[in-house]
């Protein structure tokens, strides 16, 4: 990330990385891939696409979701949701 940061999304890391407000560099990417993933165009015999797969998928992207927006929340001086 450079540049203006108006939603406070961003931190670094110890490393000097870009990554999501709480969040480590590994999770932020899993996050990102685990977004832009489109599943619809997968084939439907395909073993990735499976109810079960995409269940527990759909189940980490919300998790990692969740803990971010919570720090970011925290990072505006206001309280989390839920």
């Amino acid at each position: 990330m450079n540049g203006p940061d108006p939603f406070k999304r961003w931190a670094r890391d110890e490393d000097g990385r870009s990554v999501l407000v709480g969040l480590s560099h590994v999770e932020t990417r899993e996050y990102f891939a685990l977004e832009t993933r489109d599943w619809a165009n997968r084939p439907s015999d395909d073993p990735a696409r499976t109810a079960e797969v995409l269940s527990k998928r759909r189940k980490r992207f919300l998790m990692l979701s969740d803990r971010h927006e919570a720090a970011r929340a925290r990072r505006l001086g206001r309280r989390p949701a839920g």
